[in-house]
Order: C-alpha cells, then structure tokens, then sequence
C-alpha cells in the first residue's frame, strides 16, 4: 500500500475490505547472541530464481531454518525502522504471518507479519477494520489481502 505516492481509494480495485495495509509483527531482540525466530531476518544459503517450484524451496528453507542453511542473520529486525528501508520498516506477504523472515542471496525476501498472540497476528485493513488471522490462513489468501488491484476474489471469512 505504501508506495511512495499517495492512492485513492479508487485504486484499490481488490476492495478496501480485502486489502491489508498494516500488519503487526515482532521486533528483534537486538543482540546477535539471543536471536529471535520472528524478530530476526534470517540469510539462507543459495539462490532461488522466481519459478514456483524454487519460490516453494524458499519457503521450505525459510519455514524449517535448518542451521545448515543459515549463512548469516540480523537479529535487529524492526530496530531500526526512521531508515525506512523496507525490510526495516514494512512486511510482505509472500510468507504467512508467524513464519521467520529470510532473505536469499539473490535479495529474495520474506519479511514476514506476526506476533507474540498465540495462533495469529492482527491486521488492518485499508477500510479500517481489524481482524485477527490465523497463522493457519491459506497461503494464496494471505497473498491476495496483500495487493491492492490484484484482481483475486477474497471471502469475507477467508481470513
């Protein structure tokens, strides 16, 4: 929803009500020592192009964070937000609330959404509604409340 640019109502074609434009999510610890599941970005090893058989990898690497596959991390997540860079300050959804954030060599990222509420996170939608989802969501739901005009159909019990 943030752009750099403002948008009208208009432009979010998906439905004010099916649009997420905040979501909570856990900020890291602060010390590389005490690293924190959801407040640290984690950095896997190896690439992953954008087909959805390597998009799926990702999300198997980033979800089981084998120690193996962690090359580095930065237990600071959402310290340092005035930046405004956006794995500083804003999430995505390509992986589902409560999920780690990673990031792959070739800057694929997940900054995920979540919280320390048991069973999910909040949300609030571009109408001003706030809803509670489910780290249980479906993923192309969860994908879909994350655009603005992306054109998919979404449920008003879908999340």
């Amino acid at each position: 929803m943030f752009i750099g640019r403002p948008l009208a109502a208009r432009h979010i074609t998906d439905g004010l009500s099916q649009t997420v434009s905040i979501a909570e999510w856990v900020v890291g610890p602060g010390t590389r020592e005490r690293p924190s599941r959801l407040g640290s970005d984690y950095r896997l090893r190896g690439c992953f192009s954008d087909t959805a058989s390597d998009q799926a990898a990702f999300a198997r690497a980033c979800s089981t964070l084998s120690p193996g596959d962690i090359q580095q991390f930065s237990a600071f997540k959402g310290q340092i937000w005035l930046d405004g860079m956006m794995s500083y300050t804003r999430n995505n959804h390509t992986l589902p609330p409560n999920w780690p954030s990673c990031v792959a060599a070739n800057d694929m990222r997940a900054t995920t959404a979540g919280s320390l509420h048991p069973g999910g996170s909040y949300v609030l939608t571009m109408d001003g509604g706030v809803h509670f989802v489910k780290d249980s969501i479906d993923p192309l739901v969860w994908t879909a409340i994350g655009t603005r005009s992306g054109g998919e159909a979404v449920g008003d019990t879908s999340f």
